[in-house]
């Protein structure tokens, strides 16, 4: 199985910074549809150089010279889009035509190939204005998300016919019922931590064999984030000792002291602010010279830009 990151271009591209669910299975293809601006000629010819065994392959043709279409189609164009300035498409056709004669294609294939990139390009424009972060931690926003997600799957499915579409994106699909499933066990307060490990343990089930091995490692993580929570670490030491062995466990305890120390810094201020907020004697602008002041004298520079992240979204990040 090629390694993925099954988390692509949908739901990972929703979620705000991807801290708590994103699941990273190995290592990278299909990331999110970024576009890499080479920023000189040099280094646009150095890039090129670079790849170009990587791309050779890439495209395939079947017994009747007919393109096949694959996973590893859409890798490729999304591999040749990143070898050039998204805006200057004359180049990056070139580079098809290019690889069109180098490889020497078939008619047949030539012309379905240059067409479905050319449906690619246009689903990636209209893709653009779906890239939206909303605030985590909400019933609201889990159903914003998987609206979403149905938005972007019908783009999909205007832009491509079903044979595309399910080469293409069938594993983005599943991966994203599978993310969206767990974000909701995860904020459903009405479960424990059992029924939900329970609940997400038969939804994975449910999934593609590759797939399942793919998330697992991820899922190893996720039950080490939930041992480390609150008392959980002192209670199941042992526990951890035994799965991580005795050097890991300890580096795993710095850690903890560490986080528990960051916690309690974080609620401490959160707790001055909104004395502060709630004051009768000071004026809008003096409450936020007061919170400004409490953020500098107690925070660097580096640990303010993570404590805005843990304020704005207090009832997801805070009290973990």
């Amino acid at each position: 199985m090629r390694k993925r990151i099954y988390l692509g271009a949908t739901l990972s591209s929703l979620l705000l910074c991807g801290w708590l669910w994103t699941e990273q299975p190995d290592a990278s293809v299909n990331r999110p549809e970024q576009e890499i601006k080479p920023q000189s000629i040099t280094q646009r010819e150095q890039l090129k150089s670079q790849h170009k065994v990587n791309m050779d392959g890439a495209v395939q043709m079947d017994a009747f010279r007919k393109l096949v279409i694959n996973r590893q189609l859409k890798d490729f164009f999304d591999h040749l889009i990143s070898l050039s300035d998204p805006h200057d498409l004359s180049h990056i056709k070139k580079l098809l035509s290019e690889y069109v004669t180098r490889h020497q294609l078939s008619p047949k294939a030539a012309y379905r190939l240059k067409k479905l990139f050319d449906q690619y390009l246009n689903y990636k424009h209209d893709l653009a204005s779906y890239h939206q972060h909303p605030v985590i931690g909400t019933e609201q926003n889990l159903r914003m998300i998987a609206d979403q997600l149905d938005q972007i799957k019908q783009l999909r499915m205007q832009h491509f016919s079903p044979e595309v579409y399910a080469a293409f994106f069938k594993e983005d699909d599943e991966y994203d019922r599978y993310a969206l499933e767990r974000l909701r066990l995860a904020q459903d307060p009405s479960l424990g931590p059992s029924q939900k490990r329970e609940l997400l343990t038969q939804h994975i089930e449910k999934l593609p064999e590759d797939m399942r091995k793919a998330i697992q490692p991820s899922r190893q993580m996720a039950n080490l984030h939930e041992h480390m929570k609150g008392s959980n670490f002192d209670n199941n030491i042992d526990e951890i000792e035994d799965q991580y062995g005795v050097q890991a466990t300890a580096r795993l305890q710095q850690l903890h002291k560490k986080r528990a120390n960051w916690q309690s810094r974080v609620k401490a201020i959160h707790q001055q602010i909104q004395k502060t907020q709630s004051s009768d004697y000071l004026s809008e602008l003096e409450k936020q010279e007061q919170i400004q002041a409490l953020k500098k004298e107690q925070f660097t520079a580096k640990e303010m830009r993570k404590l805005d992240v843990y304020l704005r979204n207090w009832e997801q990040l805070g009290k973990s």
